[in-house]
C-alpha cells in the first residue's frame, strides 16, 4: 500500500516506522527509489557498516548532511546519523528523585511486545514479590494486558502503559527487567540497573556492550531462557 502510494503522490520524503525486515522489503519498490527522495526509517540497528552495524535508537534522529551516500544497487539516499542516543531529558535522574522502599523493580517491554515477554518476566518476578515490590508496565498495544492482569495481579502490580507517568516510575524504581533498545539507555540515564531478555543475537550484542561496561545484566536470548534464568540474573542483581 505504501508503494502504491508513493507511486501516486510522488512525495520528496517518506518517513517509516517498522521491524528492518519490513523496511528493507519497502526498499525494493521502484517507486520508494525515485531520485531525489528521501526515505527515513527508525530502524531498531540502524545503518549497517560494513559488515556490522551500528545501533541508532534515537527517537529523534539528527542526520549529518556531509554523510549523505546513494546505495550503489538501489540508488536510494542514505543519511548516516550522527550516532547519538537521545534520551528524554524526564527520564534522567536529578535530584529530590527518591528511590522506593522497598526496592521497586519496574518490568517494561515496549509498546507491542510482539514476543510475549511481559508474561515471561512476571513469571520470573513472582518469587521475588515477598521482598520487592514489583509493577509490570504493559505496553499501549500488547493485546494480552486482561491474561497479564487475570494471572498476576494478585501479587504483582500490573498498570497499563499511559496510566502512569513511565519516567517518573523508572526513576524512582532500584532495578528493571527490560527487553533493550532505547530502555536500556533511559535505565542508564535514571541509575536503575536493568536485567534484560533480547529479541535476537543483533540486540544481544548491544545488549552485552552495555552489561560489558558494568551496568545490569543480560538474561539471554528469547526462546532459548525461561523464567529461571531470568530469576536468577534479576536476584543477582538485587
Amino acid at each position: 500500500t505504501l508503494g502504491e502510494l508513493a507511486s501516486i503522490s510522488a512525495p520528496a520524503i517518506v518517513v517509516i516506522d517498522g521491524p528492518d525486515a519490513f523496511i528493507d522489503h519497502l526498499r525494493a519498490f521502484p517507486a520508494l527509489r525515485a531520485e531525489g527522495m528521501l526515505v527515513a526509517a527508525f530502524r531498531m540497528y540502524g545503518v549497517e557498516d560494513g559488515d556490522d552495524y551500528l545501533e541508532h535508537v534515537s527517537l529523534v534522529p539528527s542526520f549529518t548532511p556531509t554523510e549523505l551516500t546513494r546505495h550503489p544497487v538501489h540508488g536510494h539516499h542514505l543519511y548516516r546519523g550522527k550516532r547519538l542516543i537521545l534520551v528524554r531529558r524526564s527520564v534522567h535522574l536529578l535530584t529530590g528523585t527518591p528511590k522506593a522502599t522497598p526496592p521497586r523493580v519496574v518490568i517494561t517491554m515496549g509498546a507491542a511486545d510482539p514476543a510475549g515477554l511481559t508474561e515471561l518476566a512476571a513469571e520470573a518476578s513472582l518469587r521475588l514479590a515477598d521482598e520487592l515490590e514489583i509493577i509490570v508496565v504493559v505496553g499501549a498495544l500488547n493485546p494480552r494486558y486482561e491474561r497479564i492482569r487475570a494471572r498476576f495481579a494478585e501479587r504483582l502490580q500490573i498498570v497499563r502503559q499511559g496510566q502512569v507517568d513511565f519516567d517518573e516510575l523508572l526513576r524512582s524504581a532500584s532495578y528493571a527487567v527490560i527487553s533493550g533498545g532505547l530502555t536500556r539507555y533511559e535505565c542508564v540515564a535514571a541509575a536503575v540497573p536493568f536485567v534484560s531478555i533480547s529479541l535476537d543475537a543483533q540486540q544481544a550484542r548491544f545488549t552485552e556492550a552495555v552489561t560489558g561496561a558494568g551496568f545490569g545484566l543480560h538474561a539471554g536470548v528469547a526462546g532459548s531462557i525461561g523464567p529461571a534464568e531470568v530469576r536468577g540474573a534479576l536476584a543477582r542483581l538485587v
